[in-house]
Parts: C-alpha cells; structure tokens; sequence
C-alpha cells in the first residue's frame, strides 16, 4: 500500500475590515446583526425575571442552546471572525441568563 504525501495548501489571508468597500459594509451589517439578534432573548429574560414565571420555558432547549453556542465562539476565536465571536458571546451570555432564570423559576 502506498502511502501518499499530503501537501499543505497555501492559506490565504483576508484582511479585516475589508479593503473592498462593499466586503467591509456586509462586514459591518453582519457585526450589527449579530449584536441586535440577541436582543430577541430580552422578552424571555423579562419573563423569566419580571414575572418571575418559567412556564413554556424548557430548560432543556436553553440548556442546548448554551452548549451549541461554545464550539461556536472557539471556532470564531480560532478564525479570528470577530463577527461570529461578538455575537457568540451576546448569544452564549443571553442564552446562559435565561437558563439561570429557568432554573431558578421552575
């Protein structure tokens, strides 16, 4: 059997922020995104911490949600995609309250 020689593949860098201006605003677009998309947990955590009421809540769902978010955030660290480690970490941490409150309500 022979074994064959594997060959590195040239990496090729992109630059952040893109020097092609319209790469640098879908960029930017989807940094915003990504800090306003976890805004849509605000209603569960005031649910949960208002009303102080877990009911329709699973625990299971958040708890699933806080663990498919970590690969995530050491996937965008280890790109260096500052896009993906922002709202990452705004998921993971909305997501990690919501679990909490869950617990703590249920």
């Amino acid at each position: 059997m022979k074994r064959r020689k594997l060959t590195a593949r040239k990496k090729k860098i992109i630059i952040y922020p893109h020097p092609d201006r319209r790469i640098r605003i879908i960029d930017d677009i989807v940094l915003v995104i990504g800090i306003i998309g976890p805004l849509a947990n605000i209603p569960q955590i005031f649910k949960l911490f208002i009303e102080k009421n877990s009911i329709g809540i699973s625990a299971i769902t958040w708890m699933f949600y806080v663990m498919m978010g970590i690969p995530w955030i050491v996937y965008g660290i280890i790109h260096k995609e500052k896009p993906i480690i922002v709202a990452q970490s705004l998921w993971l941490i909305t997501n990690v309250i919501i679990l909490l409150g869950v617990l703590m309500y249920s």
